[in-house]
């Protein structure tokens, strides 16, 4: 029990920059939501392309990436089951999402898959 309560009072930060893969401008309307446990918990709108967000540990999150005319982009970071030694301090993550221009015809079920998932691995910090 302890450890889920430390795990929750620390601070999962999230930041980096939403770009368009093929100029690497940044996207100025993109957008990110965040789904905590499988419910949405806010939607950030990338201020120049940059956004940043402070989440609790101990939850289970998806971001969604996305932007007017571009294929969005899932990323799954597992932050459940860490050791309350780990997270003392909390976690910082930086993730660059860069989105591709819509084309006519594109299967956007494709892109409901994560394209990235992470979570704590005791294998390699023993």
């Amino acid at each position: 029990m302890a450890a889920s309560i430390s795990s929750q009072d620390a601070v999962f930060s999230v930041s980096g920059l939403v770009k368009n893969d093929q100029t690497k401008a940044p996207l100025d309307n993109a957008q990110l939501i965040v789904i905590q446990d499988g419910k949405k918990k806010e939607s950030i709108s990338a201020n120049a392309g940059k956004y940043s967000v402070d989440l609790p540990l101990g939850y289970k999150y998806s971001f969604i990436f996305y932007a007017w005319g571009f294929v969005q982009k899932i990323i799954v970071v597992d932050t459940r089951n860490i050791p309350a030694e780990e997270v003392s301090s909390g976690f910082e993550l930086t993730l660059d999402i860069g989105l591709t221009s819509y084309v006519k015809g594109y299967n956007k079920k494709l892109n409901k898959i994560p394209i990235g998932k992470a979570a704590y691995d005791p294998k390699i910090n023993p």
